[in-house]
C-alpha cells in the first residue's frame, strides 16, 4: 500500500492532456465502449513514443448503495503495490466524487514503440480520426509511468460528464 498513492494521481491529473474526447455521453441503460490511444514519450528511448490502443467497456449502473463504493476496475495496471486505489478513490470521495457503482474494464490491444516524438503522433492520429470520422475515439497524452491513472482520469472525467444527461434520461424513461 503506498501512502503517496493520491499525489500520484494529482501528478497523472496534472502531466495528461486529453487532445481528444469521446464526442457522446455515456449509455444510460448499456454498456459502453470508449476506445482510445495514449500516447507517451519513452523513458528508454529518448526521441521515441509509446503508444497503447484499447477499450475501457463501462457496464450499465447498478443499483447504487449508499454506503460503500463496489465499483471495479480492471486492466488499468494498477493492481502492484505502488498505487491503493482505495485511497485514490477515498480522497476523491472527500471531495465531492465517487464513480457511480459499475465496473470498469480496460483491454490493451496494441502496444508499440514508435521511432517519432508525441507530437508527430498524436497530429497523425488526429488526421487518421478525422478522416475516419470516428467520434468514439479518445487521444491522451500522458506519462509513461502512470498511464494506468492518466486512463482512470479520463474514465473520471467522462462519467462526470455523462451524469446530467444520464439522470435526465432515466427520469424521462420511468415517468418521474
Amino acid at each position: 500500500m503506498n501512502p503517496n498513492s493520491y499525489k500520484l494521481f494529482l501528478d497523472a491529473v496534472h502531466s495528461t492532456h486529453i487532445i481528444r474526447e469521446r464526442k457522446n455521453d455515456l449509455f444510460t441503460f448499456g454498456n459502453t465502449k470508449l476506445p482510445y490511444t495514449l500516447v507517451a514519450d519513452s523513458a528508454i528511448n529518448k526521441g521515441s513514443s509509446i503508444v497503447r490502443t484499447g477499450e475501457v467497456v463501462v457496464e450499465k449502473p447498478q443499483i447504487v448503495i449508499a454506503n460503500g463504493d463496489n465499483s471495479v476496475f480492471e486492466g488499468f495496471d494498477l493492481e502492484d503495490d505502488s498505487i491503493d486505489l482505495n485511497q485514490v478513490r477515498f480522497a476523491l470521495m472527500s471531495r465531492g466524487i465517487s464513480f457511480p457503482q459499475m465496473n470498469y474494464k480496460n483491454s490493451t490491444n496494441h502496444l508499440e514503440v514508435l521511432n517519432d516524438k508525441s507530437k508527430v503522433i498524436i497530429d497523425r492520429m488526429m488526421n487518421d480520426f478525422e478522416d475516419e470520422n470516428d467520434s468514439r475515439s479518445a487521444l491522451i497524452q500522458c506519462r509513461e509511468d502512470l498511464w494506468g491513472l492518466s486512463l482512470f482520469h479520463y474514465v473520471l472525467g467522462q462519467v462526470i460528464k455523462s451524469s446530467s444527461s444520464n439522470i435526465k434520461e432515466y427520469m424521462e424513461r420511468f415517468n418521474l
